[in-house]
């Protein structure tokens, strides 16, 4: 027994003794479907959602038709079951990460404990709300109780004790986190799950771009936006690196009118608080001694963009974010593998073939990048991340064998 009680923790959301009364189920549940599909129906009609992009965007994803369209996936004749009890210890700056883990956990059959991030959210208030009047409907009341939410420190004897009494982790958060959370004691068939800080690039095809009409460029400039700037450039999936695909000629007459075209939607996503916080970063960490010539700095309204040949991984994670993008031009797809290392997670691309870009990485042996995606759908939620099937990682299969 745990004790959530303790000064370090405040449960926002769940009841023990309900929690207690559940037990793992089998894969993709009829009542998991029926409460997110409840979810988000009351999500999408809600005008306060409408405020939180990513909540709606979670909303979206929980649709009935969508989580059927994952089930295909799983068709096999083995019956699968939840491991049991999940501990997602959600990443401090993506405010609805926590959620997409959640509900990957209860279609995988497993009921969870969820450390929420440290930092208040108005969306994650509005999620819980929502659950909570879920749960007074009686067909939903067990399955709607399957979780507990609740905030602590990292330091909290509760993950000790959560960690010890789970069969299983989901660990998101940088390298300390991991390692921190690793060193816990816990049960000998104990899984755990890591999705730790990566990075991630666009490939474009200047020759492409260059090509295309007005609307066409917009769509493609939109998408490019939405993928990067969605979480201020913070999340694993948001490009920090464009490569551009093509000859000199191409290319410059190509990042021209992209980046003229970017501060037409930059200001969805970023607001002049961001701008401020982008040049102060810029300022202190600066990115002189990094091999970038400041001559090749350009400033197109609310975003920065600047050359270099050579990448700074140092920069990357601290630079790189608020809109703040290196370039490279590269004459083929088996350049862009040379400088980069295994903690690319996402590659969103345009004008490119996906199909050479997997030849590209089989053939060097690259253990880097684990998704290959069109801009728009950077972060477009799986059952598989970051090459972890998640579903069936989270169940087991009960092996039955009849007499002949």
């Amino acid at each position: 027994m745990f004790d959530i009680t303790d000064s370090e923790t405040k449960v926002l959301y769940g009841d023990l003794k309900a929690f207690n009364s559940v037990v793992p189920s089998k894969i993709f549940d009829s009542s998991v479907i029926s409460l997110l599909s409840d979810f988000s129906s009351n999500i999408m009609n809600s005008q306060r959602a409408k405020a939180f992009p990513d909540l709606i965007s979670f909303a979206f994803w929980c649709r009935k038709s969508n989580i059927e369209k994952f089930q295909r996936g799983y068709q096999e004749k083995d019956f699968r079951i939840g491991l049991g009890k999940v501990l997602h210890i959600a990443p401090r700056n993506v405010p609805m990460n926590f959620a997409f883990s959640w509900a990957l956990a209860a279609l995988a059959g497993n009921k969870s404990y969820v450390k929420l991030p440290s930092n208040n959210f108005d969306q994650i208030d509005l999620f819980l709300e929502t659950l909570s009047e879920l749960s007074s409907s009686s067909h939903l009341y067990e399955i709607a109780n399957s979780a507990i939410f609740f905030r602590t420190s990292h330091s909290s004897d509760l993950l000790r004790q959560l960690t010890l009494g789970s069969e299983a982790r989901i660990i998101w958060g940088n390298s300390q986190t991991v390692q921190s959370l690793r060193s816990l004691e816990t049960n000998p068939r104990h899984l755990d799950l890591i999705f730790p800080s990566r990075y991630s690039i666009s490939i474009l095809s200047a020759d492409e771009f260059a090509g295309l009409g007005v609307d066409e460029s917009l769509n493609v400039v939109r998408n490019f936006v939405k993928d990067a700037l969605t979480f201020g450039q913070r999340g694993c999936s948001s490009p920090r690196l464009l490569f551009w695909l093509g000859s000199d000629s191409s290319y410059v007459s190509a990042r021209n009118k992209f980046w003229n075209l970017t501060s037409r939607f930059t200001e969805e996503y970023l607001d002049p608080a961001d701008n401020f916080a982008r040049f102060a970063n810029l300022a202190t960490s600066t990115i002189r001694g990094t091999g970038v010539n400041d001559n090749s700095i350009s400033i197109h309204e609310s975003l920065i963009h600047f050359e270099n040949s050579q990448i700074s991984k140092s920069s990357i994670e601290q630079v790189m974010t608020l809109g703040t993008f290196q370039e490279v031009r590269v004459n083929a797809l088996a350049e862009v593998l040379h400088q980069l290392d295994r903690n690319v997670q996402t590659v969103t691309y345009f004008g490119v073939s996906p199909d050479e870009l997997l030849e590209a990485i089989t053939l060097a042996g690259f253990t880097g990048i684990d998704r290959i995606v069109p801009f728009g759908a950077a972060f477009d939620m799986n059952p598989v991340w970051d090459g972890v099937d998640v579903i069936r990682s989270l169940s087991r299969v009960i092996e039955v064998r009849r007499r002949p």
